[in-house]
């Protein structure tokens, strides 16, 4: 009752806590606990919006001896964590989304934590990385979105030795220094999120050796190079975002990675052709490779099979004809390809599009006339020039507001499920 005497409950948490009874003579039938026997070996208590200054983990460890499950995400929980190394039991530590501080204690009393979940909360100082030596068997550790602390020096060694891991989120952890070729040895990861840190070097060609990936995320670091030779046997691969880096070199690598929902390699130096085989993916839903430098054609069946949402290749030497189908599933939301070199009329299928809510295809070598359903497309969705009889080259169709996406949540249990792509703001 500790713990519930440091909340401040809103009303639309009352419900949750009506069983919480100080008089009981056990906490076994406590809304989110979980007994075996008479004793407590888990508490849950997420998305309620409780709040408090600071969790007495120290009281709250030290009378429930054989806790193994502490979650407590998405609340608005303050203070720091001191105590909850006390808590040798656990095997699930999950407190994301609030907004804890102060210095992450030393964790290597928890030797059998399965699950480590820090992200998205507000601690400072060295994060400790020692301590994950006596984890060997962390299946998921997240201590992502936590920017204020201490930078490394370089990549962590103890991470590459946790073996066992499935997830690994550590985007916005102040992670420096290059990606070691050790990350190979974790081959059991199947969500690697490293985006957002002050990562260099390239990307090591260990990384083709993590073959059970679906989500690979390492946008906006400071990494450099090609796509690493091998890289094309991750073909579990669903999510892969490397934007905002310094990479080179073309796309061939990805032409096996079929199960492919969203590439996003926007802001980079890539070169070479779209391969066209990107044309028979089947599940690709958002393709964002603008500001490169790709040469050659759009993959003219680039549509005709996925259901494809959102698609921008703007800024880049593309040239030849619009692929005529990139809507024809009727999911199409925003294309966007100007500044590019392509040519021939914009084809008619467009014209009967009705999700377009973007439409962009400015500042190419158009020609014919603009189809004349454009203009009819749903209100305020679309800028009509100036006649309908007007020429591409020299009226673009332009839309409204733009959108962006924050990054995934770091508590997503299955990559890419719980919320959309990132798209880019354009």
């Amino acid at each position: 009752m500790a713990f519930k005497s440091s909340l401040a409950i809103p009303p639309a948490a009352d419900p949750f806590f009506a069983s919480w009874d100080a008089s009981a003579a056990t906490p076994c039938n406590f809304t989110g606990v979980t007994c075996r026997g008479s004793a407590v070996t888990a508490l849950s208590v997420h998305d309620l919006n409780v709040s408090a200054e600071s969790v007495p983990f120290d009281v709250l460890c030290g009378s429930l001896k054989s806790l193994a499950t502490l979650s407590l995400p998405s609340n608005a929980l303050a203070g720091t964590i001191a105590g909850v190394d006390a808590c040798v039991g656990l095997q699930e530590l999950t407190l994301p989304f609030n907004s804890f501080s102060g210095e992450i204690p030393d964790l290597s009393p928890l030797t059998g934590l399965r699950t480590l979940n820090l992200s998205t909360n507000a601690f400072s100082g060295s994060f400790p990385w020692s301590a994950l030596a006596a984890m060997p068997g962390l299946q998921a550790l997240s201590a992502g979105d936590n920017p204020y602390l201490t930078p490394t020096k370089s990549f962590p060694p103890e991470i590459t030795r946790l073996t066992n891991l499935t997830k690994l989120y550590l985007s916005a952890a102040n992670i420096a220094g290059p990606i070691p070729a050790g990350i190979g040895r974790l081959t059991r990861l199947v969500d690697l999120e490293l985006a957002d840190n002050p990562l260099t070097g390239e990307i090591p060609p260990a990384i083709a050796q993590l073959v059970n990936l679906q989500s690979l995320e390492l946008y906006n670091c400071s990494l450099a190079g090609a796509l690493p030779r091998g890289f094309g046997r991750l073909t579990k691969l669903q999510f892969f975002d490397a934007s905002q880096n310094q990479l080179t070199g073309g796309l061939s690598e990805l032409r096996s990675l079929t199960r492919l929902v969203s590439l996003q390699l926007f802001y980079n130096g890539l070169s070479g052709e779209v391969p066209p085989e990107f044309g028979e993916f089947r599940e690709l839903v958002n393709l964002s490779l603008y500001n490169n430098s790709l040469t050659g054609e759009l993959p003219q069946k680039l549509g005709s099979w996925s259901a494809l949402n959102f698609i921008d290749v703007s800024t880049n030497l593309l040239t030849g004809p619009i692929p005529p189908d990139m809507c024809r599933r009727g999911t199409m939301l925003k294309l966007l390809m100007l500044e590019n070199r392509f040519s021939g009329e914009i084809p008619a299928t467009y014209a009967t599009c009705t999700t377009l809510q973007r439409f962009r295809v400015s500042k190419n070598s158009l020609t014919g006339e603009v189809p004349e359903g454009i203009w009819a497309l749903p209100s305020g969705r679309s800028h009509q020039p100036r006649s309908s009889t007007s020429r591409a080259t020299s009226s673009p169709v332009a839309s409204a507001t733009p959108s962006g996406k924050p990054r995934r949540s770091p508590v997503s249990t299955s990559p890419g499920t719980n919320s959309p792509a990132r798209y880019p703001r354009r």
